[in-house]
């Protein structure tokens, strides 16, 4: 076996030891966001067939969204759904698209940097995206912000899942579901990387600081349900279980048996569905524990 020369290990093993410093020092979106293109996977351009494509501008960028909703229907729940760091927003297509026929419309966001979407994803960029399609779709539907907010419900996964309870926080969303949620980035950087390189996350998404905000706002009227896989491998169900532990009167946490990071929305799928055409949230919930 040919040797190899003990300057080069040594610069091994000190790039080993800097890549978490230096994923963080750029700002942490390299640890954080892996955007991806339509142009990857030809299979999406016969799936954007299936939706109506929303075309608007955000920091002086193009930014891309997808709706489902009845042609020249005002949507009685408006849904806007957050996928993880890898995913895009087509993405959703296999769980919505089993949904029954109801008066909900579903909105599908890339974030920038992601899809058809120009820019770069940091938390502000994606807070500024989310402002400027909710004020088109408001326009849209021809509907004052109260009403759009009142109408509003959030579903997100991974960090799809803090993107949405931050937006449910700052537009008081009367429904939230979260998927495989984190309780901070940071707390979850630090599981990777280490605690000492974590500090220097410039990236921050807070779900603790998210749902202590919104129950402020929404008083008795704040309920989120999360689903969170027992054989997640990348984000830990003890994650979730902290912010049931948290925030008793308001978190409901349904384990699921066999659920995985990437596998989970199809595996709840049905029961997802049936949660978002029903009425009232509040009344399929079912506080589940883990065996």
């Amino acid at each position: 076996m040919k040797r190899v020369p003990v300057r080069t290990l040594g610069k091994i093993v000190r790039d080993l030891i800097l890549l978490p410093f230096r994923l963080l020092i750029s700002g942490g979106g390299a640890l954080i966001y892996f955007p991806r293109r339509y142009s990857d996977i030809p299979e999406y351009s016969r799936w954007m067939e299936a939706v109506e494509r929303i075309d608007y501008r955000s920091r002086h960028r193009n930014q891309t969204a997808y709706i489902d909703v009845e042609p020249g229907a005002v949507p009685e729940r408006i849904w806007l759904l957050f996928g993880g760091n890898g995913a895009l927003a087509l993405d959703w297509l296999p769980v919505i698209s089993f949904a029954p026929e109801t008066a909900d419309g579903f909105v599908l966001m890339d974030y920038p940097g992601y899809g058809f979407s120009e820019g770069c994803p940091s938390p502000s960029s994606i807070r500024d995206s989310i402002d400027d399609l909710v004020r088109t779709l408001i326009s849209r539907f021809d509907l004052s912000e109260a009403e759009f907010c009142s109408r509003l419900g959030v579903v997100g996964h991974s960090l799809g899942a803090a993107i949405a309870m931050d937006t449910a926080a700052r537009y008081g969303a009367k429904r939230v579901i979260l998927v495989s949620p984190f309780t901070t980035m940071k707390s979850l950087a630090a599981m990777i990387v280490g605690s000492l390189p974590s500090r220097l996350l410039r990236h921050h998404y807070d779900n603790i600081a998210s749902i202590a905000k919104w129950r402020a706002d929404r008083g008795d009227d704040a309920h989120v349900f999360i689903f969170h896989g027992l054989e997640d491998e990348l984000i830990p169900l003890s994650m979730a279980e902290e912010l049931a532990d948290r925030f008793p009167d308001c978190v409901t946490l349904q384990v699921v048996e066999g659920g995985d990071h990437n596998g989970i929305l199809l595996k709840i799928r049905d029961t997802l569905l049936s949660m978002i055409v029903s009425p009232t949230l509040t009344s399929t919930l079912t506080r589940t524990q883990k065996d």
